[in-house]
């Protein structure tokens, strides 16, 4: 009589990569920000796609200087139910853009960090800066960035959570002439105010790809 198989007690691995790469046993999970409400708007990450509360993120400026100044942040965060280890190059994706003045040039640039959060403490992983988007004369434009993050390796223990920092920055090249800046968050790349999928080149999506090591 064959001997029975043996009985295991070890759970399944809950993380399903959309790419596994073999040889550097790594690999990489797509991470969708987005906000929701529950009395108040909180914004998240999470591995499917969701109808965001607020499909854009806009933010005006009466005044600004000649040096770039942080006008918005926003922080998305996923809290994590099993350990996994952060380690390669990720990569996020966004659609943001910047509106003109009749009197200045106008810059504007978006800065992301992935941030470990362990008992409130924030650990950075990686960061990225896009480059500068310039415009001249009234009205916005709009762009599409792909940032490379360079991942210290991390371990994300349970209760851990992953945090997605992002930050839109301007300035002029004259005076306190002030703008705004504008950066999609929906998961479904809906269209936004400013922002428009269905007909230009740009997307409300913003996603963070992140490599993790196969620690199975």
């Amino acid at each position: 009589m064959a001997a029975p198989l043996p009985f295991s007690t070890v759970s399944p691995k809950l993380v399903n990569y959309s790419f596994l790469n073999t040889l550097e046993a790594s690999g990489t999970l797509d991470f969708y920000a987005g906000s929701g409400i529950n009395t108040t708007e909180s914004y998240i990450l999470r591995t499917t796609t969701f109808p965001s509360n607020t499909i854009e993120i806009n933010t005006s400026s009466p005044t600004l200087t000649q040096d770039f100044v942080l006008k918005k942040e926003v922080n998305y965060d996923l809290e994590f139910k099993t350990g996994q280890v952060v380690n390669g190059v990720g990569l996020v994706t966004l659609g943001w853009g910047i509106s003109g003045n009749a009197s200045a040039v106008i810059y504007g640039q978006m800065i992301v960090d992935l941030i470990r959060v362990r008992d409130a403490a924030e650990t950075i992983i990686g960061t990225a800066t896009s480059g500068i988007l310039e415009k001249n004369g009234v009205g916005y434009t709009t762009t599409q960035s792909t940032l490379f993050l360079s991942l210290t390796r991390t371990i994300l223990k349970r209760g851990d959570s992953l945090r997605l920092s992002v930050k839109a920055y301007l300035k002029n090249n004259t005076g306190t002439f002030g703008a705004s800046i504008v950066f999609g968050q929906d998961p479904e790349n809906r269209d936004g105010t400013i922002i428009i999928p269905s007909t230009d080149d740009t997307r409300t999506k913003l996603i963070a790809s992140v490599v993790f090591e196969d620690n199975s």
